[in-house]
């Protein structure tokens, strides 16, 4: 919790509070919090959304970083049928640095050991093309685009989450259950809660709240785990031809797990990319730890080739507090949302739940359990928007 954060909430004793009622309100800061507001502006009146972020978006919260996380049979051929023109490229093998060797998972060498979330990535996988699925589609400037959203969105944390239970699944237009208190003295109440932060984070808002069901809570905690630290580099001049997703490790005498990154061709004033990531301790990380890791993985890229050190970069580091859990028991959700009596929470994110039905009338024959990441997360925002047409249609 950031110093400011803890300043907001010992205020929150001695101010009252200004209310605000809205059909929705959208709780996150990501890419999928901004397609959950564009698609239900279509559905409510926009003036009826507020979307609340910790801060004010920009164009690092809706880009991907890092390497490809559309990988295995279940998250690619769901991915192809939900989304048929986003592939792109040839599929993508996964190698790892050994003796200064790149060597592919599938012969003989053995790697470092893999820690945590490292085992999906040593899966072959696929590029894809976010420009050419649904809302993104028709975003021609993601910067105005942001701009428009940050003029509108209430930009704060937020101190307490309380809901009335309704035995109805449909809610009454003047029944705001949803109770969302901000640190900045607002509260808005809502009839839909759309959340598309890490699950763990709302089960903090909501854990001594006996309205909701034990089952909801444990799925919504099994979402914590080690962040994704994510670097960008921008070469001046093109120094790998590596295509394959690269394993490099960060130490061979300690289990400390692995740089997973991939190169690709730049524009403008640059020609390469090297995009990164690292799992790591969000809750004790700090400056100095980041920055000895930076160092790690620019002596890893010097291995690769010794060029690396004189050439020109630019630098961007990305602290991600969502981390995709593989795996994931969607039926915890279910079930807890069944017996909170909730109808109105909506998850969303790269461990969204998925509902076997909507898979089923999707036209995808996999369990929940087999998709994750970018296929979840997509999967999860054309699901909510099916689930908020039906209710507003059921209401008309």
């Amino acid at each position: 919790m950031s110093l400011k954060t803890l300043r907001e909430l010992k205020s929150e004793g001695t101010n009252s509070y200004s209310v605000t009622n809205k059909s929705v309100v959208i709780v996150g800061d990501n890419l999928y919090a901004i397609l959950a507001y564009e698609s239900l502006s279509k559905i409510f009146n926009p003036t009826e959304i507020i979307l609340i972020a910790d801060h004010k978006l920009n164009l690092n919260d809706i880009s991907m970083i890092g390497p490809s996380t559309l990988r295995g049979e279940a998250n690619i051929e769901s991915f192809k049928i939900a989304f048929p023109n986003a592939i792109s490229g040839d599929k993508r093998e996964t190698v790892f640095l050994k003796e200064k060797v790149l060597r592919p998972f599938s012969g003989k060498s053995k790697s470092e050991e893999l820690l945590f979330g490292e085992q999906f990535f040593t899966l072959n996988g696929f590029n894809c093309s976010l420009d050419a699925i649904g809302d993104i589609q028709t975003i021609d400037n993601k910067n105005e685009l942001i701009d428009s959203i940050n003029k509108k969105a209430c930009i704060s944390s937020i101190s307490s989450v309380t809901c009335e239970q309704s035995e109805n699944d449909i809610v009454p237009l003047e029944n705001f259950k949803w109770h969302i208190k901000t640190t900045k003295n607002m509260v808005f109440k809502s009839r839909y809660l759309v959340w598309a932060k890490p699950g763990w984070q709302l089960s903090n808002l909501i854990a001594n709240n006996t309205t909701f069901d034990k089952s909801l809570i444990e799925f919504l905690n099994c979402t914590k785990a080690p962040g994704p630290l994510l670097v960008k580099f921008q070469l001046k001049k093109k120094i790998f031809n590596i295509e394959a997703t690269t394993f490099l490790p960060q130490s061979l005498t300690h289990t400390w797990g692995h740089f997973i990154g991939e190169f690709s061709e730049d524009h403008g004033e640059f020609q390469e990319k090297a995009e990164f990531l690292t799992y790591v301790d969000t809750d004790d990380l700090n400056e100095e730890e980041v920055a000895k890791r930076i160092k790690l993985l620019k002596k890893s890229l010097e291995k690769l080739s010794p060029d690396f050190a004189n050439c020109q970069i630019q630098e961007n580091i990305i602290l991600k507090d969502s981390t995709p859990i593989t795996g994931i028991n969607d039926e915890l959700y279910w079930k807890g949302l069944s017996k909170s009596k909730i109808k109105a929470l909506f998850i969303i994110g790269e461990n969204g739940p998925l509902s076997r039905d909507f898979l089923k009338n999707s036209g995808i024959n996999f369990e929940s359990h087999e998709i994750s990441h970018i296929t979840r997360a997509l999967l999860a925002n054309r699901q909510l928007t099916n689930q908020l047409e039906g209710k507003v249609s059921n209401e008309c």
